[in-house]
């Protein structure tokens, strides 16, 4: 069998998985994961999970799915300073006479 075989059903003791492969991999079982510890579980026993984790707390922990009290506080700021230039910037939410009587 070829290394380009996706179909194929048995591996050797010494293949490997191509980059794709793994992507592909990694992909149907996010896909099929019933909760993220379940994910994370299915890839460890797959060995799809990197071999080192770092972890970034804030806003980059949250965008990359972290989810700890440092990264939610992080974006809960994040959303207050957004919502804060947005409601004094927005015309929509100013009021503004055109000429009319008051």
């Amino acid at each position: 069998m070829s290394s380009s075989d996706l179909s194929r059903r048995t591996w050797g003791i010494n293949e490997q998985a191509t980059p794709e492969e793994q992507r592909r991999a990694t992909r149907y079982v996010a896909s099929v994961a019933d909760s993220p510890a379940d994910c994370r579980l299915l890839l460890d026993a797959l060995g799809l999970l990197p071999a080192r984790m770092t972890a970034t707390h804030g806003l980059p922990g949250y965008r990359a799915g972290c989810r700890c009290d440092r990264c939610v506080a992080a974006n809960r700021r994040r959303l207050q300073r957004q919502r804060a230039t947005t409601t004094a910037d927005c015309p929509i939410n100013t009021t503004t006479n055109y000429g009319g009587t008051e």
